[in-house]
């Protein structure tokens, strides 16, 4: 069973993946809800230090977005 649903490329939680993909936030809807947070609101990109931008990547990260 399992065998043919691979091979047909369907699968039961078809549906339910749909649904999930519905709920998850879009790319700039996480980079505003990061950016709003207290400790960046005031900041500017080219006044943070290593320690700051880091600790921004991490946020991000966190959150699923990543940079290559």
């Amino acid at each position: 069973m399992r065998t043919q649903r691979a091979l047909n490329n369907s699968n039961s939680n078809n549906n339910m993946a749909d649904d999930d993909e519905e709920k998850e936030k879009g790319a700039d809807e996480i980079i505003e809800e990061v950016v709003a947070m207290e400790q960046w609101k005031d900041k500017r990109a080219n006044k943070l230090d290593l320690d700051d931008f880091l600790a921004l990547l991490a946020e991000f990260n966190k959150r699923g977005v990543h940079f290559a």
